[in-house]
């Protein structure tokens, strides 16, 4: 089942040049691991720790570029 990811109310809030990015990024992470019972629930919640996990990353790997250009 395909989630739609645009009438997500946390999905909303986002800046509408994040939008791509993140549904390309959570629709990647929890399509390769099967949930494990079948229900909105689940899958708004793996949906949700999935964005974290991104937002994560790029905050981490923002950080790493800004440390190398400012210390080089």
């Amino acid at each position: 089942m395909k989630i739609n990811f645009k009438n997500s109310s946390f999905f909303k809030l986002l800046p509408k040049r994040k939008k791509n990015i993140i549904s390309i990024a959570t629709e990647t992470t929890t399509s390769h691991k099967p949930l494990k019972n079948n229900n909105l629930k689940h899958k708004k919640r793996d949906i949700y720790t999935s964005l974290i996990h991104f937002k994560t990353m790029i905050i981490s790997t923002k950080t790493k570029y800004f440390l190398q250009n400012t210390t080089g």
